[in-house]
């Protein structure tokens, strides 16, 4: 599978010197222009905190281990197939904006995870929990709750 796009992120989040910011404001404003895409540094400046001694920004992901162990994150379901079927309910929620989640994946999923259920969001892209909120929480409560 192709890490390339996720790769990228991570090399951009690396590159970023948070000690020289101010403000998450400024460090959205640096990621948006280095990825070219401002919802994603929405998105990606939720994952920003601050030091508790120091106080100075710093990435709550572990993005050096992220980076190194990447290729291990996407492996193919070839190699997930001995853990097939997953016995636990599963929840699948997609933005019907999004190329992620398609109708091809269907039986892989029912395969992998036989009790499971799709949920879309309509208008929504890949990052749905971030784009909508509201009625990702909607969905998701309802299902842990269960």
């Amino acid at each position: 599978l192709d890490n390339s796009f996720h790769a990228n992120i991570i090399t951009t989040l690396l590159q970023i010197d948070l000690a020289a910011h101010d403000g998450r404001g400024s460090i959205k404003e640096e990621l948006a222009a280095k990825l070219n895409d401002q919802s994603l540094a929405t998105f990606l400046t939720k994952n920003i905190g601050r030091d508790e001694r120091s106080e100075k920004f710093i990435w709550k992901l572990n993005l050096p281990v992220l980076q190194k162990f990447l290729q291990h994150l996407h492996i193919g379901l070839e190699e997930l197939e001995i853990y097939a079927p997953c016995p636990v309910p599963t929840l699948f929620i997609k933005g019907n904006d999004s190329s992620y989640y398609l109708p091809e994946h269907e039986p892989d999923r029912r395969n992998f995870f036989p009790d499971s259920e799709v949920v879309g969001i309509a208008s929504a892209g890949h990052w749905l929990h971030s784009e909508y909120p509201e009625k990702f929480l909607e969905i998701v409560v309802p299902f842990f709750n269960k």
